[in-house]
């Protein structure tokens, strides 16, 4: 996946103008002509929330929740470039809280990268009837499952 989120975007004043698929975060040698293909649908300005999140594609399965919000172009692409920063536990840590804090929001979801590294996430112990393979690393790793993100999780009381 050359992508974090996969966006199906439309204007929801001018639905006859159809749909557009971006991908995030949008290359920076791409990034003019991604704008001003948004623009021609009336899309894609740097101040306004115009665009309506018709379909979310993203390993992170909590970005679901924008289905159907309006989101700002650049915030989606910010978002997209923060969580691709992310390590694998940084990103089991983000996907656990936004599900538990039930984030909708754009602005929210972009505040929560800041602050997730916070969280500790944990795997469940294995199953005694399921033995763990040398190859395994879904209960070594320290990570929830990617199914699941929300599992196990709890806040820290206090900065380490």
């Amino acid at each position: 996946m050359s992508y974090v989120i996969k966006a199906v975007l439309s204007n929801p004043r001018q639905p006859e103008c159809g749909q557009i698929t971006i991908p995030f975060p949008i290359p920076n040698n791409q990034y003019d002509q991604t704008i001003e293909m948004l623009q021609a649908m009336d899309l894609g300005y740097s101040v306004n929330r115009d665009c309506t999140v018709d379909e979310v594609d993203s390993r992170c399965r909590v970005l679901s929740a924008l289905h159907g919000t309006l989101v700002n172009v650049d915030q989606l692409d910010y978002l997209a470039k923060r969580l691709d920063s992310f390590c694998e536990d940084e990103d089991a840590q983000f996907q656990a809280m936004a599900h538990k804090l039930e984030l909708a929001d754009i602005k929210d979801l972009i505040n929560l990268t800041f602050c997730c590294q916070q969280a500790t996430t944990a795997t469940p112990p294995p199953s005694p009837a399921a033995p763990a393979t040398s190859g395994s690393s879904s209960t070594s790793s320290g990570t929830a499952p990617a199914a699941s993100p929300a599992w196990w999780w709890r806040t820290r009381t206090s900065s380490p």
